[in-house]
């Protein structure tokens, strides 16, 4: 990027965007300034060198662009910009990303004419947006834009064009299917008769050779041919140049079924002292306007109650959001590549599910698909609805062999608790669901406020040696003790290894590593009020040690024995065995057996004093089942899913509802 002399502040707008392939990016973000509007990465055919050609609305002298650097750097293969006048490309300079979030500009040392800019770029590497400033050329701005004020089709099919009045894109002609396949004329009635040299189409998606739509000018009662539109394109908009301008009040669009442009846009002037034009209603048919059959009424979804098995940056809000042009993206570094989201219904409500609809984008998941299901009150799972991306910006149904049927063959009858995604994060862009639906009528209650004392409110989180003495492990330091008086709770973080670390047998007074006393730790803190909240976290090293692969010999590894499934709460047994024997000697139960617990009970070395078995010393009266179970940083090894976690607290809390042995 340079600079030059000073420029002009004028903007030339580009009209379309031309790809010379389609490798299945879309870059009609370009046509936006819209920063939350980007283009979006695309892989596969993607990784390639494309040249993307942006045609200018008119002929202009062009002496800067400015470029939207986003994210990412490729000095190695950076995008390359051009200019083109007629069939002549003139290399303005090029784009690699070194700058972050901000426009770059690129001056031009002389000002350069030209109809259109190439981007010739590799993959993904791309500015975010395209600026360009300059002035029309002499001559080059003769074209007006001439609007039609009325869309009259000869028989009502149920397809509805309005959108043909907004350029937005954001605003498209839906599909209309059944009564609408067949051949219709669509007339736009001009503003005011008028002289037309051009019309540019927006080529949204779909290709349609074999029934193209046919471009008519209609002056009084005289049709004129103009041209076809075919779709060949993608996702930009195509101009048909006339080769001589013709006087026209109308265009007809002679059309089958969808294939259509999605936007319209007419250029030329209008004939000096024509009248504004008037247009007589439009002629009704007593056709109802049919699709694809959908059976029920809209099941209102609150997306914010579905909560993913997964780590996540963002919800699932974006898959109901009624945006069919964005897809679903729910962050990166995900743990699991196949997981699960949750839908919980409430107490009384009811979704019957009778039809489904998929908005499918761009991408497939043949191999790879997204599932929904029921999960009916004795967790049986009941498969709904299945999708797999195989067509392509269009609405389809549950089942991937009959995409145009949004009916089910088979609804279910159960009575769900919950609904329930699957799924190798690929999403369809819009999920609806159609049936019956009954809303909860359980009166939603906030549980009873507690009186809570500010003193009660403070905390600290700090380790046994901040209590003791560095000379003698036993001992309470009285020069530390005043800094602990200022709370009333301490969260201490208690490592597994110090109780337990021989399997089996359990040292507290003192630890086997370490030496540490808790006894007189808990006893202090009883005395001064503090409340006691041990955090047991990490595994012993022989607990690791039963891993053969040496990445798992990690102390924050998930306290799941080797062998077992993380979901499985067997898998916890040896954790939730150490919290019973050190619940038993710190909790207020003074009958537990003592032949179900295990003491250390030798000294460890000559003048050592060796660990004493006690129970029920009521000093403590919470514990905590691991610290950070969602360590994404240490990979899967060191993440729960939230229901996994439920299983390891199963164990913990009761033995699995004393499944699992006595002790």
């Amino acid at each position: 990027m340079n600079s030059g002399l000073a420029q002009s502040t004028n903007r030339v707008k580009f009209i379309s965007i031309n790809p010379f392939e389609n490798t299945g990016q879309d870059y009609s973000p370009w046509l936006t300034d819209n920063l939350d509007t980007l283009v979006k990465n695309a892989w596969g055919n993607n990784l390639k060198w494309v040249d993307v050609r942006l045609t200018f609305e008119h002929r202009s002298t062009i002496s800067k662009l400015s470029f939207y650097d986003y994210t990412g750097v490729f000095t190695d293969k950076p995008a390359y910009i051009y200019a083109l006048k007629d069939t002549t490309l003139t290399y303005l300079g090029l784009f690699d990303g070194s700058t972050y979030n901000a426009y770059v500009d690129l001056n031009l040392t002389n000002p350069i004419i030209a109809d259109a800019i190439v981007v010739k770029k590799y993959g993904n590497n791309i500015p975010q947006k395209i600026k360009v400033f300059g002035d029309p050329t002499p001559n080059s701005s003769s074209l007006n834009r001439v609007r039609f004020f009325a869309i009259t089709p000869s028989q009502n099919t149920g397809q509805d064009y309005t959108p043909w009045f907004s350029d937005s894109l954001n605003v498209l002609v839906g599909s209309a299917w059944g009564n609408n396949h067949t051949w219709v004329d669509v007339k736009l009635t001009l503003e005011f008769k008028s002289t037309i040299s051009k019309l540019s189409f927006f080529d949204y998606t779909g290709v349609f050779t074999d029934k193209p739509a046919l471009i008519y000018a209609l002056n009084d009662t005289t049709k004129t041919y103009l041209g076809l539109f075919d779709g060949s394109s993608y996702n930009s908009f195509v101009d048909l140049n006339l080769t001589s301008p013709i006087i026209a009040d109308a265009i007809i669009i002679h059309k089958y079924g969808n294939n259509i442009p999605q936007k319209i846009k007419i250029y030329g002037n209008p004939i000096n002292g024509a009248a504004k034009a008037t247009v007589s209603s439009p002629p009704t048919t007593p056709t109802t306007p049919t699709g694809p059959t959908i059976v029920g009424t809209k099941i209102p979804i609150t997306p914010k109650r579905w909560y993913q098995l997964n780590h996540v940056g963002n919800g699932l809000e974006g898959l109901f959001d009624g945006n069919i042009q964005n897809e679903v993206f729910t962050g990166w570094s995900k743990m699991l590549s196949n997981y699960d989201s949750y839908y919980p219904l409430k107490e009384g409500e009811v979704i019957n599910i009778q039809s489904v609809k998929f908005y499918d984008g761009s991408g497939t998941m043949t191999n790879t698909p997204f599932k929904l299901y029921g999960i009916t009150d004795q967790w049986q799972r009941v498969l709904i609805a299945t999708f797999t991306g195989e067509s392509y910006n269009q609405w389809v149904g549950p089942n991937p062999s009959d995409v145009n049927n949004f009916v089910l063959s088979n609804p279910p009858t159960a009575n769900f608790r919950y609904l329930l995604i699957n799924c190798y994060d690929g999403y369809p862009r819009e999920m609806e669901l159609y049936g019956t639906y009954t809303a909860s009528t359980v009166a939603q209650t906030n549980p009873p406020l507690k009186s809570i004392k500010m003193k009660d409110a403070f905390g600290i989180n700090s380790f046994e040696w901040n209590f003791l003495k560095s000379s003698n492990a036993s001992l309470i330091d009285e020069n530390k003790m005043p800094a602990f008086k200022a709370f009333t709770g301490f969260r201490q973080y208690m490592d597994w290894e110090k109780v337990e670390h021989f399997e089996n047998v359990y040292t507290y007074n003192p630890c086997y590593n370490g030496g540490w006393n808790y006894d007189v730790i808990y006893e202090r803190c009883k005395t001064e009020g503090i409340e006691i909240l041990p955090c047991l976290q990490g595994v012993p090293k022989w607990f690791y040690n039963t891993y053969p692969d040496s990445t798992y010999h990690d102390s924050e590894i998930i306290p799941a024995r080797y062998g077992y499934a993380y979901s499985d709460p067997n898998a916890y047994r040896d954790q939730a065995q150490m919290a019973f024997q050190y619940v038993a000697r710190y909790g207020s139960n003074a009958n537990v057996d003592p032949t179900l617990l295990s003491i250390f009970n030798q000294p460890r070395w000559t003048g050592d004093r060796p660990n004493e078995l006690k129970i029920g010393m009521n000093l403590v009266k919470y514990i905590e089942c691991g610290n950070e179970r969602d360590k994404w940083w240490k990979g899967r090894k060191g993440y729960q899913t939230a229901r996994e976690y439920a299983a390891n607290l199963s164990a913990f809390y009761d033995g699995h509802k004393n499944t699992m042995g006595a002790g």
